[in-house]
């Protein structure tokens, strides 16, 4: 006599026995109305398939503050927007382009508007604006120049973002850069006419922090000013000027005198041949959208028990440190404060409430931030029969 075994037929939490044959009968969760690709198929050892796969994409989003310049009045202006190349153009008449020569080049970088260029010390990177009569100013003339500049660096023995030096002893020079003051680099705008009196304006903001400053040196005929990002910070009129600025050096941006070189970003440099005001100064810095900015999140699904990872994508035109938070994720999932990625398991009975209203931030050290909303729906699962015969 044959010896048969029972066969087994096992629903979760029952049990039953037969001779004829072996059913085994699971049950395999799947969402309501989904499709048959739609199943998280288990196998032998109890893992399972993703279902929903969550976007994913770099947290660095760049930027571009889009200043725009009020060109009224300016003699040159170079957007140093240029990613090739050795030449600079000025934009206004072009004939004042600058040029870089050799390994002494800067290299394309993000900036204010569509661009700056990034400059190395060590290279001696430097812009080079051959000589021309319209950068030579009177007693009577007035001027401004204006620059962006983003940097650490060290500003001990000075360093000039644009300047024009002086050839003769008989001719005057001017720049524009920063200075070290104890711990910190401030913004100094230099002025030395022919017969070698000097006047000079010093900010009080530390500019080498790593973000954008705007500095604007101005010269009304008595005074020498300095703005940075739009604020008056120095002033000075002593002992007054007898002579002339007038050179026969070339203009120079990010060097000054083969030497003073940069280390940092420099953007927007213009020259105009008037004394602005606060308010034009303020006017320009208006156009500029210097916000923290986050790419929208799509609407998520997924079921419960399911391990996502969603990365949320914002940045700092500043280039600062962004914290990430958020409210109403579902049960079991984190956004990590620094990198903005959410991720975790959904706990089982997320379902309901279902959809979550959830929110998420991105935060400056200045507390800039942004915010966005969107909804996570989680679904419970449906167990559905599969049958499988030996």
């Amino acid at each position: 006599m044959i010896d048969r075994k029972p066969n087994t037929w096992l629903i979760p939490g029952v049990l039953f026995v037969g001779l004829a044959f072996i059913v085994l009968l699971t049950f395999q969760p799947v969402l309501a109305g989904d499709r048959q690709d739609g199943l998280k198929m288990m196998n032998e050892s109890g893992s399972q398939s993703t279902l929903h796969k969550s976007q994913a994409g770099s947290p660095l989003v760049e930027v571009d503050p889009a200043c725009t310049v009020d060109t009224t009045n300016a003699i040159s202006y170079w957007p140093l927007n240029e990613t090739t190349g050795t030449t600079f153009d000025d934009v206004l008449t072009g004939n004042h382009d600058g040029e870089c020569f050799g390994d002494s080049c800067p290299l394309s970088t993000a900036g204010t508007n569509a661009g700056g260029q990034l400059f190395n010390s060590i290279d001696e990177d430097e812009i080079i604006v051959p000589t021309s009569t319209d950068f030579d100013f009177i007693l009577t003339d007035n001027f401004s120049a204006g620059i962006w500049v983003k940097t650490t660096q060290d500003c001990t023995g000075n360093k000039v973002y644009i300047g024009r030096y002086e050839n003769l002893i008989t001719e005057g020079r001017w720049w524009l850069g920063c200075e070290q003051v104890g711990d910190i680099g401030v913004a100094r705008f230099h002025m030395r006419d022919s017969n070698k009196d000097l006047q000079f304006a010093r900010g009080t903001t530390q500019i080498n922090d790593g973000k954008w400053h705007y500095l604007t040196g101005v010269w009304d005929g008595t005074n020498t000013m300095l703005y940075v990002d739009g604020s008056l910070e120095g002033s000075d009129n002593m002992p007054g000027f007898s002579g002339n600025f007038i050179s026969t050096e070339p203009l120079t941006i990010g060097g000054y005198d083969n030497q003073y070189y940069v280390d940092g970003a420099l953007d927007e440099a213009v020259i105009f041949s008037t004394a602005l005001s606060d308010t034009a100064i303020g006017n320009y810095l208006d156009t500029c959208n210097f916000n923290v900015e986050m790419v929208q999140p799509d609407d998520q699904e997924n079921y419960e028990g399911d391990t996502v990872s969603l990365q949320i994508e914002a940045g700092d035109p500043q280039g600062g440190d962004l914290t990430y938070t958020a409210t109403g994720l579902p049960p079991g999932l984190n956004i990590d404060l620094n990198s903005g990625l959410i991720t975790g398991t959904i706990l089982e009975g997320s379902s309901n409430p279902s959809p979550y209203n959830v929110n998420v931030w991105a935060t400056a050290p200045d507390l800039r931030f942004d915010t966005k909303q969107f909804f996570w729906t989680v679904s419970d699962v449906v167990y559905l029969p599969l049958i499988m015969k030996p």
